[in-house]
């Protein structure tokens, strides 16, 4: 989890004024929902659903990011020089394991706020999901050596967030490169009476984003060559009761 600042997308202005110093607002009115607020400059017209909506819109959803929101987006994590550190889990009351092997840092980057906050609104409404969405945490950027991983663990966690009393309901995995085997991003979102209930993705194109749920199961199997690359977001809004 990360102990830092929360980010506001500008959907709660009386959060802004609890916690003057605790949020950080970055283009307010930028943030918006579905079609009604279409405009052919804004972020969300860089991307391309390219890959369907796969087994059930209502857990997850996969989309492809244009080539240069992806060169946008990584020119400012080669420009950030946040140091890695090991992987830590902190959220154990709810994970089956603390097994995790991977390198980390956390990126506070306004521009990458800018382009993911209004792609994740379209996301949650075009999922049907329509999340009061008021903040995020900063972005994760993860990096798997040969035997790295991360066992079955769900993002959510079992306290609200200590700042805002916020959850994470949205979160996303950004495939940044496909240059190594294995480690697969499992989703356990089957019917129990399956023997597979998972939703597997192997070596997506770079630019590939994964949206789920904050309460569902995942974990990345182990890497088996090379290097993999991933950008991790976590959206959050009220508890749901």
């Amino acid at each position: 989890m990360n102990t830092g600042k929360l980010n506001s997308i500008g959907l709660n202005p009386a959060l802004q004024k609890v916690h003057p110093g605790a949020v950080n607002v970055l283009h307010g009115p930028l943030f918006r929902c579905g079609a009604a607020a279409r405009d052919p400059s804004a972020p969300d017209s860089l991307t391309k659903r390219s890959i369907a909506m796969r087994y059930t819109k209502s857990l997850f959803c996969e989309l492809l990011l244009k080539e240069d929101l992806l060169g946008r987006i990584n020119a400012v994590l080669a420009h950030d020089k946040t140091a890695f550190s090991g992987g830590v889990v902190l959220n154990k009351e709810v994970n089956s394991s603390s097994s995790r092997a991977s390198e980390i840092r956390w990126i506070e980057s306004p521009e990458l706020k800018w382009l993911f906050d209004p792609i994740v609104a379209d996301v949650s409404k075009a999922n049907d999901w329509n999340f009061a969405l008021s903040h995020s945490e900063h972005f994760q950027h993860a990096r798997y050596g040969i035997g790295g991983k991360y066992d079955w663990h769900v993002d959510q966690h079992p306290h609200p967030h200590k700042l805002d009393g916020l959850i994470r309901e949205v979160s996303f995995t950004l495939f940044l490169n496909d240059a190594y085997a294995g480690g697969e991003l499992d989703l356990e979102i089957g019917s129990p009476r399956l023997e597979n209930r998972c939703a597997t993705f192997k070596n997506r194109k770079p630019g590939t984003m994964v949206f789920f749920l904050g309460d569902v199961w995942r974990r990345v199997r182990p890497v088996t060559s090379g290097v993999r690359e991933a950008l991790v977001g976590w959206y959050l809004g009220p508890p749901y009761v």
